[in-house]
């Protein structure tokens, strides 16, 4: 299986790091994607590292105004994905990344995997993040949830029970593996 990972800040690193290990581990080809909205090479490379993950494939270099990131992303992840081919897209959490990510691989019928899926705070007010994780889960494909509250949140939106999975929060297996 060929599993694309989009990360877009730091935080996304080390929470989808043991899923990069794991994948790895499995057999499974990596292709990590970094969209370019936190990146800095001094901050990634050392965490990456310590990790013991050993690059970023595409760092796409999305910055600018979120429309800009946005349009930026999109266009460079959908080159991505009709070179890369993968079977599934990994996006994670509640950011701008998570999102457009989500968006350009639902639209070339990739299907998208949301890591910490069923976030809410039920307003958009005063930060945007509610607006990402609400727009990934729409065009995910499998949920995987870090509490049972996130999963409830789902169940409660229509999301298919069948694929949601409770999962915990991958921190826990980052802080274990560092």
């Amino acid at each position: 299986m060929k599993i694309l990972f989009s990360i877009g800040t730091r935080p996304d690193l080390i929470k989808m790091a043991p899923l990069i290990i794991e994948s790895k581990k499995k057999g499974h080809t990596n292709v990590i994607v970094a969209s370019g909205q936190h990146y800095d090479r001094e901050l990634f490379q050392g965490v990456l590292e310590d990790l013991g993950i050993n690059n970023v494939d595409y760092i796409l270099g999305a910055r600018g105004s979120t429309c800009i990131v946005g349009s930026e992303l999109m266009k460079g992840m959908e080159q991505v994905l009709q070179k890369e081919k993968p079977d599934i897209v990994l996006v994670h959490g509640d950011t701008f990344s998570a999102l457009f990510s989500s968006i350009a691989s639902a639209l070339c019928l990739i299907p998208v995997g949301h890591v910490e899926a069923g976030l809410r705070t039920n307003s958009w007010e005063p930060f945007p993040e509610q607006i990402c994780t609400r727009s990934a889960d729409a065009c995910s494909s499998l949920y995987f949830a870090a509490t049972q509250k996130n999963v409830k949140f789902l169940l409660n939106e229509g999301h298919p029970k069948d694929r949601i999975y409770l999962t915990g929060n991958t921190i826990v297996d980052a802080v274990r593996i560092y």
